[in-house]
């Protein structure tokens, strides 16, 4: 599950201990894993469990999980723990994908029969309480404010496009600089970023290639409004260098001959254009 905290390896580690009751060095043995991983994991749990909503997704599942056991509880497991499927999940965030990545918008969630999605100046959308639970499992939703009172605040993060198409198992891995070659097959971005001797690109450079190529691709869909914004805060030549480089993963030195710029100067303007992105995305 991309982004989220609660992976399949973390969620059958805290199922096996708590409700089947394997202990740690048994489970560490089935996995092939250090036990002090599996003692990271369900202390991760344990962690997420001093949030009040993350508790009660917690306790569904382990109730679910006594009635339905299965060896690799994903995403269809945490959907019906929390009485829907990730069918209507990605159904029910799809509808709000574009007023969900708007500025200041933010989604509430507390002991209600329903969540809603706010923002400034607009009446609140009412919203599904199991499916805003489940996008905070599937790592779409993540906590923004405090955990006190009556009523919790939660932001999307980048992988809420996946409610287009939500994969089964997928993570979110952070890029690990690393010497290495180009790979054909590897974003021009990444690629950069795994050089040794390159300095111009960092890791949340990569993160935002990533999330530029999904706006650029959802920019006819989902994604317009967010691209639209991109659009007219970025200029035009800057804009294209990114829809080139990130967005198609077009190479440099391509790109600096279709758009006639200097060579070797795409690696540098990338990175520039990477930061002006940040900014324009949020205005």
């Amino acid at each position: 599950m991309s982004n989220s905290a609660l992976t399949p390896e973390i969620l059958n580690d805290h199922l096996s201990h708590i409700v089947t009751g394997l202990s740690m060095r048994e489970i560490a043995r089935r996995a092939g894993v250090p036990a002090s991983t599996v003692t990271r994991r369900l202390n991760k749990v344990e962690e997420l469990r001093s949030h009040p909503d993350w508790d009660g997704v917690i306790t569904a599942l382990e109730g679910h999980y006594q009635r339905a056991p299965v060896t690799n509880p994903g995403r269809d497991f945490i959907a019906a723990a929390l009485n829907t499927s990730v069918a209507r999940v990605s159904a029910d965030f799809s509808q709000i994908v574009p007023l969900a990545m708007a500025r200041a918008a933010v989604f509430m969630i507390g002991e209600f029969e329903n969540a809603a999605l706010t923002k400034p100046n607009r009446p609140p959308l009412p919203f599904s309480r199991n499916s805003a639970l489940a996008g905070l499992a599937f790592g779409w939703l993540e906590a923004s404010g405090t955990t006190n009172g009556p009523v919790r605040t939660f932001k999307h993060t980048p992988t809420i496009v996946e409610c287009t198409n939500p994969p089964e198992h997928t993570k979110q891995v952070t890029p690990k600089h690393r010497p290495g070659r180009y790979s054909e097959n590897e974003p021009p971005v990444e690629a950069l970023f795994r050089r040794r001797d390159q300095t111009l690109i960092t890791a949340d450079h990569v993160r935002l290639s990533q999330d530029f190529h999904e706006v650029y691709v959802m920019r006819e869909s989902l994604g317009a409004p967010v691209y639209d914004r991109v659009s007219s805060g970025l200029p035009p030549r800057m804009l294209n260098l990114l829809n080139e480089i990130c967005g198609k993963r077009i190479g440099f030195e391509a790109t600096e001959k279709s758009m006639n710029l200097p060579a070797r100067s795409a690696k540098a303007l990338i990175s520039f254009a990477l930061d002006c992105f940040a900014l324009a995305r949020v205005q």
